[in-house]
């Protein structure tokens, strides 16, 4: 027999598709990921099973801009079970790069706020909102932020995670300062 396939040049493009593909027809965030729900096949035993993880990337864009959640907590178990998956983090980490701005709330802060400070993206992706005039993570938000930390508490956070960044890859770090 003959199957038909169809690929998409743009890997990206192809997990967005495959992503409101999946999310057709739902009207709401919850129990998609639980034992026999339609999204349970991208949860493995030990976290987000890698071959998903674009699709993964895209429906967390999806959940936040539909219904503004974040992914983390309609996982079964919640953040407490799933936070510290990296492909977790990652995908709320590329998130906040391509959703829409009323898509972030305040527990998208806390988030960002618990994600490790050694999170190889996390200075990268609050330098590049910094420059988004209209985002509410933008060059304000990040000011505030760090104005209202002294010295030792900015510099143990802020500088040293600069500093510490990998200067062999031109990251936003890097081509910003």
């Amino acid at each position: 027999p003959v199957e038909e396939v169809v690929r998409f040049g743009f890997q990206r493009f192809q997990d967005h598709l495959v992503a409101q593909g999946l999310l057709e027809g739902v009207d709401q965030p919850t129990g998609h990921f639980s034992a026999g729900g339609p999204l349970s096949f991208m949860l493995g035993a030990h976290g987000v099973d890698w071959r998903w993880n674009g699709v993964f990337q895209a429906l967390t864009i999806e959940f936040a801009d539909r219904w503004r959640v974040e992914i983390v907590d309609e996982l079964p178990g919640g953040t407490a079970k799933w936070w510290d998956d990296y492909y977790v983090q990652d995908a709320f980490v590329e998130s906040a790069r391509w959703r829409q701005c009323e898509s972030f709330s305040d527990r998208s802060i806390e988030l960002l706020n618990v994600l490790p400070r050694n999170h190889e993206q996390k200075i990268d992706l609050l330098l590049e909102l910094a420059l988004v005039t209209e985002h509410p993570w933008n060059a304000k938000m990040l000011h505030n932020n760090l104005a209202a930390k002294k010295m030792p508490q900015r510099d143990a956070w802020w500088t040293l995670a600069i500093n510490e960044s990998e200067w062999d890859e031109p990251r936003p770090s890097e081509r910003i300062v």
